[in-house]
């Protein structure tokens, strides 16, 4: 009894090690390979800090527009002679993604989908400000690393054509990261914004926005 017992235990741990090395060298592998449905939810602030204005227009800054990276709440400026504070305008931006990613199984990939948003503000007067809607056709590339507990995080580099809305014609780039984890088999991944990032996206007209998002994506497994 005493000899199966500890050749019970002997087995038992070794197979717990055996287990748990199994576990780390999958989590810590960068082969997270194939191809993903994605779908998910972002909303975004946005402060608008250089536009088109004049005729013939010319770009010019926007002040106080941005946000502060110690806060996260709009730039203000503070206004002689009576020390008024004025901050940044800031609107907000719902939109919903579907698309496909792809994961190389060597730490890069390729992303592209469609993005419908709304966009309104509760201060609709500053700037002439008008509540739109719009659609995106977007495309983008992607880096992705996966950690020894099995985190994965993806930097996102997309660029984007705006099919619809006020800035319909026009082209997008942004870049922004995600952060999440998979199912034990991979068939299934989730990503989100991890901790709030100022992201600064570029459109074609030269106009430029600072804008500060939150993502939430699922993923599933279309095709290995």
């Amino acid at each position: 009894m005493k000899t199966f017992t500890c050749r019970f235990a002997a087995t038992l741990a070794a197979s717990s090690v055996l287990a748990a090395a199994t576990g780390a060298a999958i989590a810590a592998s960068p082969k997270l390979k194939g191809t993903y449905a994605e779908t998910g939810e972002t909303g975004c602030l946005i402060s608008t800090t250089v536009q088109l204005q004049g005729n013939p227009p010319v770009l010019v800054s926007v002040v106080p527009s941005g946000f502060n990276p110690d806060t996260l709440t709009p730039n203000q400026v503070v206004l002689p002679p009576n020390g008024a504070v004025l901050r940044a305008f800031t609107s907000l931006f719902l939109t919903s993604f579907h698309g496909v990613r792809t994961f190389d199984g060597e730490g890069s990939g390729t992303l592209r989908g469609r993005s419908t948003g709304v966009s309104s503000s509760p201060n609709i007067f500053p700037n002439g400000f008008i509540p739109s809607a719009s659609a995106i056709d977007i495309i983008g590339t992607f880096t992705y690393e996966v950690a020894p507990d099995g985190t994965i995080s993806t930097q996102d580099n997309t660029t984007g054509t705006v099919l619809s809305g006020p800035r319909a014609g026009q082209g997008t780039t942004n870049a922004f990261v995600l952060t999440g984890s998979a199912s034990h088999n991979r068939h299934s991944l989730i990503l989100a914004t991890d901790a709030p990032q100022i992201e600064t996206v570029r459109f074609s007209n030269g106009e430029v926005q600072e804008r500060l998002c939150h993502r939430s994506r699922t993923l599933i497994l279309t095709d290995d």
